[in-house]
């Protein structure tokens, strides 16, 4: 029983891990965001200290490719946290499964266990019968 309770605490132990990694990643999407727009609003800022029509033409420009930039950098960013969240979740399910199978499989040999204790008394008392009828049968 003792390897079976391992296994248990193993893969609880495991569960609980991925658990912490996906509040890491979850809290790591949330600095992401507000990195973005911390970046939009510096951005905004320097639109609106720049002067002159040619000077906001072009910032507009720059602001606008770089706004670019972060936007796919951020949808990058995103897009693997998210696959990394879909691979914990699918690794979570497949342990629980395993422990359900364990857990099964504790069951039944607790079955059997109680069967063939069963069975023992069953040919005890059988047993004891019989010399008790040998013995009468002597007399």
């Amino acid at each position: 029983w003792d390897p079976l309770k391992e296994l248990l605490g193993s893969l609880t132990r495991q569960l609980s891990t991925q658990q912490q990694q996906i509040d890491g990643l979850r809290g790591e999407l949330e600095v992401q965001k507000a990195y973005a727009e911390g970046l939009k609003r510096d951005l905004r800022q320097q639109i609106d200290l720049k002067a002159g029509a040619k000077d906001v033409s072009s910032l507009a420009l720059e602001v606008g490719k770089e706004t670019i930039a972060v936007a796919k950098r951020f949808q990058k960013t995103e897009e693997d946290l998210l696959d990394k969240l879909k691979r914990i979740d699918q690794r979570a399910e497949v342990q629980a499964g395993k422990i359900s199978d364990v857990r099964a499989g504790l069951d039944n040999k607790a079955e059997a266990l109680t069967l063939h204790k069963l069975a023992a008394r069953v040919d005890l008392c059988a047993t004891a019968s019989e010399v008790s009828s040998v013995h009468q049968s002597m007399k």
